[in-house]
C-alpha cells in the first residue's frame, strides 16, 4: 500500500524545518465530502482541506508565537463589542440585533451570520438571558449602542 508522504512545510508560515502535528480542536478530516474545500483552520489560521489531516505546524506556529500569528478573527464577536452594551434592566429582540448586524457587517466588509452565531456569542456574556414573551424574542440583559 502507498503511504501518502506528509508535508515539509509548515501549514500556516510555510517555513521549512522540524514540524509536529496541532493540537487544535478542528478536524478538517471529518469534513470529506462537505463542498466547502480549502479553507483557513479557525483555531490556528493554516490552510486545511475538507477531508484531509491537519498539516504540521512548525513549533512558533504551534506555540503561536510566529512574528506574523494573526488568529482569524471573529466578525460575530467583534459586532457584539462594538455595538451591544451590557443593561441589566434592558431588552433587544432577535430582529433589532440581527438588523443590526446586516448593517455593521456592510460598512466593515464582513460577511453576515445568522442568529445561531450570535446566541452563542450573546450567551458568554455574564447576565446575558435569551427571552420571550410570546410574541417578541430577543435578549434580555443587553442593548444597541
Amino acid at each position: 500500500m502507498n503511504e501518502i508522504a506528509l508535508p515539509s512545510m509548515c501549514g500556516r508560515c510555510l517555513a521549512e524545518g522540524p514540524l509536529q502535528p496541532t493540537n487544535c480542536a478542528h478536524k478538517p478530516e471529518e469534513l470529506l465530502g462537505e463542498p466547502i474545500g480549502q479553507y483557513h483552520c479557525p483555531d490556528c489560521g493554516a490552510m486545511v482541506l475538507a477531508g484531509a489531516p491537519h498539516p504540521p505546524l512548525c513549533k512558533l506556529c504551534l506555540d503561536r508565537k510566529h512574528p506574523d500569528f494573526d488568529p482569524p478573527a471573529d466578525p460575530v464577536a467583534a459586532f457584539v463589542e462594538a455595538v451591544v452594551a451590557v443593561d441589566r434592566r434592558a431588552f433587544t429582540s432577535t430582529a433589532e440585533i440581527m438588523s443590526a448586524a446586516r448593517e455593521w457587517c456592510a460598512e466593515n466588509g464582513e460577511l453576515t451570520f445568522g442568529p445561531r452565531q450570535l446566541a452563542a456569542q450573546l450567551k458568554r456574556r455574564r447576565g446575558v438571558q435569551p427571552h420571550s414573551n410570546g410574541q417578541r424574542r430577543g435578549w434580555r440583559g443587553i442593548k444597541l449602542r
